[in-house]
């Protein structure tokens, strides 16, 4: 009898424990300070049993902080989150990004477009593609470091703030003077579509010398954000892919029947195309979406062609049914 009151007790006290480690809201109860953040980054922020009010609340305290590692602590873990959601659009995957509604956190684009200008005044010519080189480990987490996190406001604007004309700003400047390969992925994210914008991703997609990652985006971006130009030189790109090929090419077929109807007259090329990536709807075979689709454009390049195609005949069926 004592052997089992004795493990009763025991159960009660690691079990007592361990609910000590967990706060009511749900946050570890020992973090604190620039841990807290790290771990909201990382961890935190996609746990659904931590309710939006608590993340909004925390972050808030912390980027308003009178500690300055503190405030770059939170904006870090923001941007893991906003990187999170805006892979997710680009490549959805389940499970889907928790809508945590960070837009409601009191006085926070006023927040990045200040620290942007203030900062951005003082490194006109920061590097946004060093990358790897601003990273450390912090907490057993990969962070950003604290004097590099205000180079990610342009990436949390864009996907917080879509179409707002001072995030398209902050954007653009922050392109920098030896441009930036995050450019076009950002104008994407925050769906702008103006000449300037469509412009430049015509120029990078005729570019036979750019990497299939900025052919794909530009890609991408003429199918969403649609236009006559757009459409004739996803076509161009696309009838000189067997010539020049491109690892893009799947997007270039995903963009151009994006187009709806406009892309029925060029059915046959893009027919063709599949039957050179041994696509073919006579055949039966079926593609899978593989593991990491679009972490590269190669990844699945068969299956996002496939879908595409299917796409297209559905838009062909409903054409012949309304005549």
């Amino acid at each position: 009898m004592r052997t089992i009151k004795y493990s009763l007790l025991i159960w009660t006290l690691m079990l007592a424990g361990s609910c000590a480690l967990v706060s009511p809201n749900g946050i570890p109860a020992d973090l604190e300070g620039v841990e807290l953040y790290d771990w909201l980054g990382l961890e935190g922020i996609y746990d659904p049993d931590l309710d939006n009010d608590t993340v909004i609340n925390v972050l808030e305290k912390g980027l308003f902080s009178d500690d300055p590692d503190i405030v770059a602590a939170a904006l870090n873990a923001i941007n893991w989150y906003i990187s999170w959601v805006g892979w997710d659009s680009r490549s959805p995957e389940e499970p889907r990004p928790l809508d945590r509604e960070l837009q409601k956190i009191s006085g926070l684009k006023a927040l990045l477009v200040d620290t942007w200008q203030k900062e951005f005044a003082q490194n006109p010519d920061f590097d946004a593609s060093q990358g790897l080189d601003m990273m450390e480990i912090r907490n057993g987490r990969p962070v950003l470091r604290s004097e590099s996190v205000w180079t990610l406001i342009p990436n949390i604007l864009a996907v917080l703030y879509p179409k707002d004309p001072d995030a398209y700003e902050i954007i653009w400047e922050s392109k920098g003077p030896n441009g930036s390969e995050s450019l076009i992925l950002l104008l994407n994210l925050g769906e702008y579509a103006s000449n300037k914008d469509q412009e430049l991703r015509i120029s990078v997609l005729l570019d036979r010398n750019v990497d299939a990652r900025h052919t794909a985006e530009a890609a991408r971006g003429l199918g969403l954000l649609r236009s006559k130009e757009g459409l004739e030189a996803l076509v161009s790109r696309l009838e000189e892919s067997a010539k020049y090929p491109t690892n893009a090419v799947g997007h270039l077929v995903e963009a151009v029947v994006e187009y709806g109807n406009d892309c029925l007259p060029y059915a046959e090329l893009l027919r063709k195309t599949g039957r050179r990536l041994q696509i073919d709807e006579q055949l039966g075979v079926r593609y899978e979406k593989p593991r990491g689709y679009g972490v590269t454009p190669e990844v699945g390049k068969r299956f996002r062609v496939q879908v595409a195609l299917e796409k297209l005949e559905e838009l062909e069926r409903a054409v012949q049914d309304r005549s």
